[in-house]
């Protein structure tokens, strides 16, 4: 990877965090509606979200945690925290999927139908499949996958109905990546 390239992916991920948390989107009271894991369809902050001082926001994440670049595009991951509503009901983790390119983002995990195909023969200790319904993102990590372009193994810290180091495929060879 040349240096340029090196710089311009540091500086995307450097401002998207500095323009998540700018955001505030931690406190669910003060944010866009955000996809639900029956809804994985792509919010667009730009419209709604304010921009000032050479900073262009992007919104209606809730809980946003961690932030890691992945493909060559590049697309950011951003972990999403279990919680609390405003009104009290349970909010489970995701994983959202941000194009910088255009400020907009989708949950890419758990999605409308996330995917869940537990390697036993790698994973044989894992009792089964995580819990979609208390799942907690948190930290990211990201290995390419041996001989495989644009393929990787993500590995998230979940706090939900287990703790447990999670194992996922990301697919970023697609004009959108994928998970499973």
């Amino acid at each position: 990877m040349k240096m340029t390239t090196i710089k311009s992916r540091h500086l995307v991920l450097t401002s998207l965090v500095a323009v998540l948390a700018a955001c505030g989107e931690s406190s669910p009271e003060a944010a866009a509606p955000a996809a639900t894991p029956a809804t994985a369809q792509t919010q667009s902050s730009a419209a709604n979200c304010p921009d000032e001082q050479g900073i262009a926001y992007i919104c209606g994440i809730v809980n946003g945690e961690d932030l890691l670049l992945v493909g060559a595009k590049p697309w950011v991951l951003v972990s999403g925290m279990n919680g609390e509503l405003a009104n009290d009901a349970a909010l489970n983790g995701k994983i959202h999927l941000v194009d910088p390119a255009d400020r907009s983002w989708n949950v890419l995990f758990p999605g409308n139908a996330p995917v869940l195909e537990h390697d036993t023969e790698m994973f044989a200790a894992c009792p089964g499949p995580l819990d979609v319904n208390n799942f907690s993102a948190h930290g990211l990590a990201l290995k390419a996958v041996g001989g495989q372009a644009e393929q990787y193994w993500l590995y998230m810290t979940s706090h939900g109905a287990r703790e447990a180091i999670e194992v996922f495929i990301i697919d970023a060879i697609t004009a959108k990546p994928t998970i499973k």
